[in-house]
């Protein structure tokens, strides 16, 4: 009884952990855009480290991908402007919408933590059909979302071509007013504590609260591992 009810506080621990709700880092206040360009998206500044789970890209008229021949993508540049993730939009597969943003959102195959430093996210392929917003051309610019202090925009950026993914757009705007409707993402903080180091030191408590054979066997089970599939091993 002991030793599953040891396993079900473990659990408990992992999803409360992981349980954070991911951040979107721009919310757009139209969901009409007004101009057509390519690369176009914001430099900003991890202060603390975050994950990103999935990228986003704007929605003219919240109405998905219009036209078949239609690539939309979205990139994430570190400092020295490698690609690190790229999602591509298409009529075919136009990814999740989210009308509290007016983005549309497709996962990555796997977290993505970025640690503390600058990167780059850029939107590609606008069309007129498939506007992005320039609040310089009209309208109020994304409210940005900083995770309660993860991150902090730092300038604009867009290329002076018709640039195609995953090509880095040169030209910025260091008057940090985050102009672009297009790019976007979804993060978190990255989990610290490890949640096995927590199931770890909750067995080690045990041990010193309920000394006993029983509790010294779950405690020398949880030392074998320091992961979810630890915790899974004492059921």
């Amino acid at each position: 009884m002991l030793k599953r009810g040891m396993a079900v506080f473990c659990f408990t621990l992992l999803f409360a952990v992981n349980a954070q709700s991911a951040v979107i880092m721009n919310s757009s206040q139209s969901n009409t855009g007004n101009q057509f360009h390519s690369a176009v998206g914001l430099e900003f500044v991890v202060h603390s480290s975050i994950q990103v789970s999935e990228l986003g890209v704007y929605d003219h008229g919240s109405n998905s991908i219009s036209g078949s021949a239609t690539l939309l993508s979205t990139v994430l540049f570190n400092a020295a402007q490698t690609s690190l993730a790229q999602r591509d939009f298409t009529l075919a597969s136009p990814g999740t919408f989210d009308a509290g943003s007016n983005y549309l959102f497709k996962a990555l195959d796997t977290l993505l933590s970025l640690a503390p430093g600058t990167y780059t996210l850029a939107a590609y392929g606008f069309n007129s059909s498939n506007l992005e917003h320039n609040s310089k051309n009209g309208g109020s610019p994304d409210i940005f979302n900083t995770g309660g202090g993860l991150i902090s925009h730092t300038k604009d950026v867009w290329s002076t071509s018709y640039a195609t993914a995953p090509s880095f757009p040169t030209n910025t705007d260091g008057n940090n007013n985050n102009y672009f409707g297009g790019p976007n993402m979804k993060f978190d903080a990255s989990p610290v504590p490890a949640p096995g180091a927590l199931c770890l030191a909750l067995t080690g408590v045990m041990s010193a609260v309920l000394p006993g054979k029983r509790t010294a066997r779950i405690v020398a089970q949880a030392s074998e591992f320091t992961n979810r599939a630890a915790c899974s091993r004492l059921l």
